[in-house]
C-alpha cells in the first residue's frame, strides 16, 4: 500500500514537472542540472540508498514484531492449563508439552512422530469430531487465525465423557511463513463442575434444603430412563393441612420455621435412593423408588403420625398441623409422558385425601391407569374445559345428609351439604381435580353463583312438587372470590326473591382458614347474609388455632369440627377431649356443632356422648345427585344412639 502511494506521488510530480518544463527553456535547465549533478553524483546516490534501506528495515520490524507479539500473546493465553501439540503439514506431531502425558496416558517420546489422526482416535473422539479437528489444523496452514478456529469436543477415553475446548494457532518463521500449527486442548471439566454446582444450587430449595420444583421436574424427566427392568415405584403428593393459619396469625417467619421442622420429619422416613422435593409453598413430593405400595403406605402412615404429634409453638401461639397424602403405584413400563400423567393422578389423590377428612393417605387404585400411555390428562386445557362447563351447565351437584345425633337434636328439618362435581372423560371429578385451575383462571366466583342458582332452582322445585318431606336446609360452600365480592350478598338476595325461597333454608359455609385470612371481609359478608336470614357455618373448625376469641365477632350458627379430630377419637383421648372442649364452648355461645368424616357407627355414638349436635360422613349417608334428593335417607337410628349413650 505504501509503495503504491510512493509511485503515484512520483508520477504526479513528474506530470507537474512536465507542465512546468513546457513553459521554460528546458534545454538550458537540463544542461545546468547535468553539470551540477556530475559534481555531486556519488554522495547523492549514497544518501538515497541509505534512506530507502532505513525505511524498509523500519517497515519490516513493525510488521513482523506485531505478528510476533500476537503469537506471543496467543501462546501465553493458551499455555496455562492447556494441552499443546505442535503439528507439521504432514499432520505429524512434532512436539508436545508435559500436560499431554496426563491426557493421553502416553509419554512425550511415544507421542512425537505419530499422526494426529491416530492420537485423537485413541482418545475416543467421535468420527465427526475427528474430522473437524483435522480440518481445523489443515485450514490453519493456509489462514493465520489466532484463536478464531475452535470447537468443543467430547473425549470418551475415561469412564465418563469429558468435554474439551479445541483450538488452533499458527507457528510462523521470521519471514511470516506458517511452518507448523499448534493444537490447543483445554479441559472444560473444571468449568463444568462449577456450572453443575451452580445448577445444583438453583435446583435446591433455599429454605428447607430439599430439591425444588426445577430439580423435581428434571428428575421426573430422567427417571423413566434410569429405572431397572420389572421394578415397582410409588409417587406421593403431600399437602400440608392447616398451614395457612400459621402464616396468617403468626407471620411468615413462623411459617418458614414450621416448614423446616416438617422437612426434617419427612427426611426421617425416606431413603437416600428416594426423591424428596418441595414443589410449592406447602406442597411436597416423595418418589419411593424400587418400593411396593405396601411398604410406601407404611412409610406414609409414619409420616402422618409423626406430623400429627408435632405441636408447633411460636411466641404465645401453638398450632396443630397435618398432612394429606395421595399415592399412586407404577412400574418400569411407564414413559416420560406417562409419568407426567401420574403426577396429575397423585395430585388428585392428595385432594381426595383432603376431602375425606385431611391428615390421611389416599391410594389411587393401580388398575385404573388407562390414560398413562398418552398422558392426555396432564395436557388438558382446563381453562377451556371449565369455561365450557359453566356455559353449558355441565357441572353436577351432589347432596350429602347432615343428621342429628340424639333425639334432642332432632327437628323437622332435613339438612344437606351440597358438593359440586365435573363429569369429564368418563370420570366424575371432585373439586380437588379442577378447582385449583378454576381459581387460577378466575372462574371460582362464577362457579359459586352457578351453584347457588342451581340449588335455589332445585329447592324451589322440591317445595312445589314434594309433599310431607319436612323443611329442608342446604349448606353451600363459598370461596374466597365470593367472600371478597361486595355484590355477593345482593346476588343472594335477588336469587331468593326470584325463586321464592325462605333465607332460613340456606346456610353458607366458609373454611376457617379463609375467614382468618380475610377476617374483616368475612365478618362483613356473614353479617349481611345473616341479616337476610341465612345461616352461616364455619368449616374445618378447631385445627391450628391458639385463640378462638374471633368467633365472638362473627354471626355464626354452626361450627363444623375438622375431621382431623373426628376420625381418631376411638383411639386418641386427646382428640376426644378437644371435641368435648370445642363442643362445650359452642354450647355456651349458642352454636350448633357438626362433626365431619363420620365413617362408622361407633364414632357416631362417641360423638353423641361428647355432646356433638350433628354428624356428616359416609356412615350418615353418601352424596347423592341433588335431583334425586327424595331418595336420600339417613342410616343413623336416633333412638338407637340415645339408648346406647
Amino acid at each position: 500500500m505504501k509503495n503504491s502511494l510512493t509511485i503515484l506521488t512520483i508520477i504526479f510530480i513528474t506530470m507537474v514537472a512536465q507542465s512546468a518544463f513546457a513553459a521554460i527553456d528546458t534545454q538550458q535547465i537540463a544542461n545546468t542540472l547535468i553539470k551540477n549533478i556530475s559534481a555531486h553524483f556519488y554522495p547523492v546516490v549514497l544518501l538515497f540508498f541509505v534512506f530507502l534501506s532505513a525505511l524498509g528495515y523500519f517497515l519490516y520490524r513493525s510488521h513482523f514484531s506485531k505478528k510476533s507479539q500476537r503469537q506471543e500473546n496467543n501462546k501465553q493465553s493458551v499455555e496455562l492449563g492447556s494441552y499443546l501439540l505442535r503439528i507439521n503439514k504432514k499432520m505429524i506431531i512434532k512436539s508436545a508439552n508435559d500436560k499431554v502425558n496426563s491426557l493421553t496416558g502416553l509419554s512425550s517420546d511415544s507421542i512425537v512422530g505419530r499422526s494426529l489422526k491416530d492420537i485423537i482416535e485413541l482418545q475416543g473422539a467421535t468420527p465427526v469430531d475427528q474430522q473437524s479437528i483435522l480440518k481445523m489444523v489443515k485450514q490453519q496452514f493456509s489462514i493465520a487465525d489466532f484463536g478464531l478456529n475452535y470447537r468443543d469436543v467430547s473425549l470418551n477415553k475415561k469412564t465418563e465423557p469429558s468435554l474439551f475446548h479445541v483450538s488452533t494457532a499458527p507457528v510462523m518463521n521470521d519471514r511470516g511463513k506458517i511452518i507448523a500449527v499448534t493444537l490447543i486442548i483445554k479441559d472444560l471439566s473444571v468449568r463444568q463442575k462449577m456450572w453443575d454446582k451452580l445448577l445444583g444450587k438453583a435446583e435446591q430449595d433455599h429454605l428447607t434444603g430439599l430439591i425444588n420444583r426445577m430439580g423435581y421436574d428434571k428428575y421426573i424427566e430422567q427417571f423413566p430412563h434410569n429405572m431397572q427392568e420389572n421394578s415397582t415405584h410409588v409417587l406421593c403428593f403431600m399437602d400440608l393441612d392447616n398451614f395457612k393459619p400459621v402464616n396468617d396469625s403468626a407471620g411468615h417467619a413462623a411459617g418458614d420455621e414450621l416448614l423446616k421442622q416438617l422437612s426434617d420429619i419427612f427426611r426421617q422416613h425416606v431413603r437416600s435412593t428416594d426423591l424428596l422435593a418441595r414443589t410449592g409453598g406447602d406442597e411436597f413430593v416423595i418418589l419411593f423408588s424400587n418400593c411396593t405400595m405396601e411398604k410406601a403406605k407404611a412409610r406414609c402412615e409414619n409420616i402422618i403420625n409423626s406430623v400429627s404429634l408435632l405441636r408447633f409453638s411460636w411466641a404465645d401461639k401453638s398450632f396443630i398441623v397435618g398432612v394429606s397424602i395421595g399415592a399412586v403405584e407404577f412400574n418400569s413400563d411407564v414413559t416420560v409422558a406417562g409419568l407426567q400423567g401420574l403426577c396429575k393422578i397423585a395430585d388428585d389423590a392428595c385432594y381426595t385425601a383432603k376431602k375425606k377428612g385431611r391428615n390421611q393417605l389416599f391410594v389411587h387404585e393401580s388398575g385404573k391407569l388407562p390414560e398413562l400411555k398418552n398422558a392426555q390428562f396432564s395436557t388438558d386445557n382446563w381453562q377451556d374445559i371449565i369455561r365450557n362447563a359453566i356455559d353449558n351447565n355441565q357441572f353436577k351437584l351432589m347432596a350429602q345428609p347432615i343428621v342429628p345425633l340424639g333425639s334432642k337434636n332432632k327437628d323437622n328439618r332435613k339438612r344437606y351439604e351440597v358438593f359440586i362435581r365435573l363429569p369429564y372423560n368418563g370420570r366424575i371429578l371432585r373439586p380437588g381435580s379442577f378447582f385449583p385451575a378454576a381459581e387460577r383462571y378466575g372462574f371460582s366466583l362464577e362457579i359459586d353463583r352457578w351453584v347457588i342458582h342451581e340449588v335455589f332452582k332445585q329447592l324451589s322445585f322440591l317445595n312445589l312438587n314434594t309433599l310431607n318431606t319436612g323443611f329442608r336446609e342446604f349448606t353451600i360452600n363459598i370461596t374466597t372470590a365470593s367472600l371478597l365480592d361486595d355484590s355477593f350478598s345482593s346476588f343472594v338476595s335477588e336469587a331468593l326473591d326470584t325463586f321464592g325461597l325462605s333465607a332460613s333454608s340456606i346456610c353458607f359455609e366458609i373454611p376457617e382458614s379463609i375467614v382468618i385470612s380475610n377476617f374483616s371481609q368475612a365478618r362483613k359478608l356473614l353479617s349481611r347474609l345473616a341479616t337476610l336470614g341465612c345461616k352461616n357455618s364455619l368449616d374445618d373448625f378447631g385445627s391450628g388455632l391458639s385463640s378462638l376469641s374471633y368467633i365472638r365477632d362473627l354471626p355464626l350458627h354452626y361450627l363444623k369440627i375438622d375431621g382431623i379430630f373426628v376420625k381418631n377419637i376411638e383411639s386418641n383421648q386427646v382428640d376426644a377431649a378437644m371435641i368435648h372442649s370445642l363442643n362445650h364452648m359452642s354450647s355456651v355461645m349458642n352454636l350448633k356443632t357438626v362433626a365431619e368424616s363420620v365413617e362408622n357407627k361407633h364414632t357416631a355414638k362417641l360423638l353423641h356422648r361428647l355432646g356433638v349436635n350433628y354428624a356428616q360422613g359416609y356412615y350418615c349417608g353418601r352424596p347423592q345427585p341433588l335431583e334425586e334428593l327424595g331418595r336420600v335417607s339417613s342410616k343413623v337410628n336416633v333412638k338407637e344412639l340415645k339408648s346406647n349413650a
